[in-house]
């Protein structure tokens, strides 16, 4: 597969296929509100789950990788072993000619760590957003409730604000998870080249 369908298919749909779906409202609904709908969808932390998807997909990836490079790696050092042993040098300079650099397996490794570490980070984020979504939701419920609704005359509802660049401010939640899905997706992407 060429790199310009890698990068669409294991990086720009999971990452911006809702994103780009959600803006096609804009036609129907207008810009201002198709702005609005893209900013609820991700301000709770939601591209946390892109970003466990993409690490969970990057770690596939690299222990593939290792498994296949390991296991030819072994039996070709336990072939030269046995052809030192009995004297032949030719069966090491093989061994050592189809083996990845040492330098290389720990980049891999490093990767793997910093692709755990991502999913787990998300994986808590996600629950501590939940919990806070949900802590949220039932405050609401509960101040409506105890709102007395015959004291009050019913008013019309007024018009939504228009969303514009200053009213939109960035929730912590959704800068984190913006930057690790980012980071998962640049890192997963650099990995599949430098191993491919």
């Amino acid at each position: 597969m060429n790199a310009f369908y890698w990068l669409l298919l294991n990086i720009g749909v999971p990452v911006l296929g809702p994103i780009f779906m959600l803006a096609l409202v804009s036609p129907s609904y207008g810009w201002p509100v198709a702005k609005r709908m893209i900013f609820d969808a991700v301000k709770d932390g939601q591209l946390f789950w892109a970003a466990i998807a993409l690490s969970a997909s990057a770690l596939y990836e690299l222990f593939t990788w290792l498994d296949k490079v390991k296991t030819p790696i072994a039996a070709a050092l336990a072939a030269a072993q046995q052809a030192a042993v009995k004297g032949a040098v030719a069966a090491s300079a093989v061994a050592a000619d189809t083996a990845p650099s040492p330098d290389l397996i720990f980049v891999v490794q490093v990767a793997i760590v910093v692709f755990f570490a991502i999913a787990i980070v998300s994986a808590g984020l996600v629950m501590l957003m939940g919990i806070k979504a949900y802590h949220d939701e039932r405050e609401r419920q509960l101040t409506a409730a105890q709102a007395p609704a015959a004291a009050q005359p019913a008013a019309p509802a007024a018009p939504a604000p228009a969303v514009t660049a200053s009213s939109t401010r960035w929730p912590t939640n959704l800068k984190v998870s913006f930057w690790l899905t980012l980071t998962s997706s640049f890192l997963f992407a650099a990995m599949h080249f430098l191993i491919g």
